[in-house]
């Protein structure tokens, strides 16, 4: 009887699990991401975020779908502390759960305006977040990965990091998505052969962030998550 591609795809996936590692795993495309990962393919999921109510019910969420696998979810600010984030690394790699992909997630928008009048605590916000924050994880996790001589880095990015044209008034968004692209391109020369890294653009996601970003006037080029 023929295998069909779905079919064959599901079974390789299903003796090849991952630990894969999420920042903003707690809400929005972090959250369906960690689900899916672990609900059909049966990945272990080590994320962060820093919200504990939602990172509780997530890891309950984890527990029910996939009860053998060694989940891990933390409460850690990716964007200020860098210190944090090395607490983090070691207690995953303590837990000896080395992420085999690691995908930097956790990102924020800033209030729509003109650049001039944004208030600097909000353009630091997402700078912080989506650069900082994305740095501070590949500082301490790359390390641990490149002994095993594989694994794969997804930044997020975003059309805002590639066209900015069609989204004015978040200047900061942009620049923090077109720093994304720089620093994942120059990365992918740094990495050992056997690891890679790429900017991926996930296309128009209704989360909460995009909610609250007014920028995008269609909500019928939203695709639900």
């Amino acid at each position: 009887m023929a295998t069909t591609t779905d079919e064959a795809y599901s079974s390789t996936m299903a003796v090849s699990k991952k630990v894969i590692l999420i920042t903003g795993v707690s809400k929005g495309l972090g959250r369906a991401l960690a689900l899916e990962l672990a609900t059909t393919y049966g990945h272990t999921v080590i994320g962060c975020s820093r919200d504990q109510t939602k990172l509780d019910s997530l890891h309950l969420q984890l527990s029910g779908v996939s009860p053998n696998a060694n989940h891990l979810l933390l409460n850690v600010d990716v964007q200020r502390c860098n210190r944090s984030v090395e607490e983090f690394a070691r207690i995953v790699k303590e837990n000896e759960l080395v992420p085999d992909i690691i995908v930097n997630n956790a990102g924020v928008v800033n209030k729509q305006g003109n650049m001039w009048e944004i208030d600097v605590q909000d353009f630091d916000n997402v700078i912080d977040t989506n650069i900082k924050g994305s740095a501070n994880i590949l500082r301490h996790f790359i390390p641990l990965m490149i002994p095993y001589n594989k694994g794969i880095i997804v930044n997020m990015s975003s059309d805002a990091g590639r066209d900015n044209t069609p989204y004015k008034m978040i200047a900061p968004y942009c620049a923090s998505k077109w720093g994304i692209e720089g620093m994942s391109k120059s990365i992918a020369q740094e990495l050992p052969k056997g690891m890679a890294i790429v900017a991926l653009d996930p296309g128009v996601i209704h989360t909460d962030m995009l909610e609250s970003c007014q920028v995008i006037q269609n909500k019928n080029m939203f695709s639900k998550s």
